[in-house]
């Protein structure tokens, strides 16, 4: 597999980050908590401030595509406009707002021709898939079927349906924050260079690689041939994966407050803690388990627990993102299974934890 390291940030994301903490107020200390490689609270604050006395804070175009939302799955999520259109695609190799735009263009076209519709909206996403019969499904129909308020879901449909006129509308607002954010990262950035190659060896050794390919869904452990990443300063405790079938690549935006787990802090690595929160939730525990006798599509997990079939299917991705879950191509259904390594790793932790 080819391994491929960017070292510029995706300004796209980042200014789509930056003007979502401006316009719904949020606190430097959501998106970052000062580690090492991290922006201090009080840098990341002053970004805050200052994007916010460039802007027009009454456009509303900044409400429109920057006013979050509330995801109706039983999580605390929220999503916006500008984080659906900007999430659909990533490309690395775009280094400024207005090719990113562009290959977001590209994509929603091919996308269309290949009759993709969304089938799942999360806070950093918005999943589509294929389907086969376009008289029995539309893609109107199926943002309805979206966890979100109806008046958010006339809007992405209006947004998806002329999407040319949406991103230029949204690269507008992006292009100045980005302008004024590359100059206050540049140096956040330098400092960040070692992680990001740690991250680099860490992909290039066989047995890495092959653990974090344990998570992938079957397919793409067999399928991919590229590995793109680059860091994320925003947001910095997540890290968002996609995967790009056409190109048979996967794109990972790391945040720099995820370590590699030979630079883990206190001797648990940063997979392990997102692993260890999203066990304390009583659904999600529910949900494993249902799974420790037999594999289970979202819809059968979601029919045995009478559950929700938007929060099993959200949950069921946070799992497999956390590595607590791994995915089985069955003859008709997607099926998903306990990733036993996960849990032993968590367990020797917990144990570790028991004897100090």
């Amino acid at each position: 597999m080819l391994i491929r390291a960017f070292p510029g940030p995706y300004m796209l994301l980042e200014a789509v980050e930056l003007l979502y903490a401006v316009v719904n107020r949020v606190p430097a200390q959501k998106l970052t908590s000062g580690g090492s490689y991290e922006l201090p609270v009080e840098e990341m604050q002053h970004m805050i401030d200052g994007l916010e006395r460039e802007m027009d804070l009454q456009n509303p175009d900044l409400k429109l595509f920057f006013q979050k939302i509330k995801i109706k799955d039983g999580s605390e999520d929220t999503t916006c406009l500008a984080r659906s259109i900007a999430y659909l695609k990533m490309d690395f190799a775009c280094t400024d707002v207005t090719s990113a735009m562009l290959s977001l263009q590209d994509k929603w076209r091919e996308m269309q021709r290949g009759c993709e519709y969304p089938v799942h909206i999360g806070k950093y996403n918005l999943d589509c898939d294929k389907c086969d019969d376009k008289r029995t499904s539309s893609l109107e129909q199926k943002i309805r079927r979206l966890l979100v308020p109806a008046e958010y879901q006339r809007e992405l449909l209006n947004a998806l349906t002329d999407f040319q006129t949406y991103t230029e509308r949204l690269q507008k607002l992006l292009l100045p924050a980005a302008e004024y954010m590359e100059r206050r990262l540049a140096p956040w950035i330098e400092r960040a260079q070692p992680l990001l190659k740690r991250w680099e060896e860490q992909f290039t050794q066989p047995e890495s690689l092959a653990k974090i390919a344990r998570h992938w869904p079957k397919e793409v452990a067999h399928e991919a041939e590229n590995l793109y990443f680059t860091l994320r300063y925003l947001d910095c405790q997540y890290r968002v994966s996609q995967y790009d079938a056409g190109q048979k690549s996967v794109y990972l935006h790391i945040g720099v407050g995820c370590l590699p787990e030979d630079d883990s802090r206190n001797g648990v690595a940063s997979w392990e803690l997102r692993a260890l929160r999203l066990l304390g939730n009583a659904a999600r525990a529910q949900i494993l388990f249902a799974l420790r006798d037999k594999p289970m599509s979202t819809r059968e997990i979601a029919r045995e627990l009478q559950m929700d079939l938007g929060t099993v299917s959200r949950d069921v991705r946070n799992l497999c993102d956390a590595g607590v879950l791994v995915t089985r191509e069955g003859e008709d259904r997607r099926r998903y299974s306990i990733c036993t390594e996960t849990v032993e790793a968590l367990i020797a932790y917990l144990e570790m934890l028991k004897s100090i």
